[in-house]
């Protein structure tokens, strides 16, 4: 399995979840980083499991189980970081 893969999407998902809520002000705050989070993971790791299938599809099996493994970890680590953020 490429461990590069999944650590450069765990990077990714850090990197826009630290700037949604830096960026995130007003009275509804909370809302806000709920839904920047939850759109931005949904695209995440649906983009993940698009490569995923087309990397089995081309037969790069040790590849499309890094992409399947990233999207899973996304999903798993991400939409519970939209809640902790929304209490932020």
């Amino acid at each position: 399995m490429k461990n590069k893969i999944v650590g450069v999407n765990l990077i990714i998902l850090l990197v826009y979840t630290i700037l949604i809520i830096a960026f995130s002000s007003g009275s509804e705050k909370g809302l806000g980083i709920l839904i920047g989070l939850a759109f931005c993971i949904s695209i995440h790791s649906g983009l993940n499991f698009i490569v995923a299938i087309a990397s089995f599809i081309n037969k790069s099996k040790e590849n499309g189980r890094s992409f399947l493994l990233s999207a899973l970890l996304i999903v798993l680590i991400g939409f519970p970081s939209c809640w902790i953020g929304a209490q932020v």
